[in-house]
């Protein structure tokens, strides 16, 4: 996960689960540990904005739009998988 823009990046990683509440998919509501497991009420708290074909990783966003964060399965992500996601 990045936070910031620009040269202001900063790599952080957290750990949490998230439950779909939608019929597309499209609408995770995401618990991130510690602060408790996600609801299973919509509307989702995130909106998926590209997924592998396998699930392996998953881009969100608030709806917002004012933050972004790459979920994977795996705890590391490739150095060059990261910067194909990124850019």
């Amino acid at each position: 996960m990045c936070i910031g823009t620009g040269t202001f990046l900063r790599r952080s990683s957290i750990v949490g689960s998230a439950v779909v509440v939608n019929a597309t998919n499209t609408a995770p509501n995401v618990g991130l540990s510690p602060f408790g497991s996600p609801s299973a009420a919509p509307p989702g708290n995130y909106t998926i904005l590209a997924k592998a074909p396998d699930y392996s990783w998953v881009i969100v966003s608030d709806p917002s739009g004012q933050s972004g964060y790459i979920l994977t399965r795996n705890k590391t992500i490739a150095p060059k998988e990261y910067q194909q996601l990124v850019d």
